[in-house]
């Protein structure tokens, strides 16, 4: 039988605290609050990364060096780093309804061709997938009042990566 954990880590202290609040009695559910730019490399082996957003906000700044450095050290080969990234610029930019957003909006929107090229050179990419995800007005950040006043009430989904 294996054990296995998860570790939660943000740079908002609000969020890891909402996390602990939710799942803090869960058994194997740890969080902590630390900058992904510095951590260091783990003292058990780590099967899965998870990376939701974090890429797409350092992605063009000085912090994106230091990132990728960081997911160097923490994955082995073998390991799976799954990016998660809230909006796609191609897919944005196909909707009509989005048009006059993407400006006033002013968010890191990657496009498919920025994330192969970042992380195909230490790892191999299994795909690179376009989705959707449907923006929920209560507990959203700004980005949902945005997107409700550009797409209208019934949004069919945010293009996503």
């Amino acid at each position: 039988e294996s054990l296995h954990s998860v570790v939660g880590v943000d740079f908002a202290v609000t969020a890891i605290d909402r996390a602990k609040e939710a799942f803090g009695q869960t058994t194997g559910a740890f969080f902590c609050h630390a900058d992904v730019c510095k951590l260091p490399v783990p003292s058990v082996p780590l099967d899965l990364l998870v990376d939701n957003t974090v890429f797409q906000n350092v992605r063009g700044t000085d912090r994106e060096g230091h990132y990728l450095d960081t997911l160097r050290r923490i994955s082995k080969p073998g390991h799976t780093v799954a990016y998660l990234s809230l909006m796609s610029r191609e897919g944005i930019e196909r909707r009509a309804e989005f048009a006059g957003c993407m400006e006033s909006l002013n968010l890191p929107l990657l496009r498919k061709d920025e994330i192969i090229d970042a992380f195909s050179q230490d790892w191999t990419l299994l795909s690179v997938k376009e989705g959707l995800y449907d923006l929920k007005p209560e507990g959203a950040g700004f980005e949902c009042d945005a997107f409700y006043s550009y797409g209208g009430d019934l949004t069919p989904g945010i293009p996503s990566w």
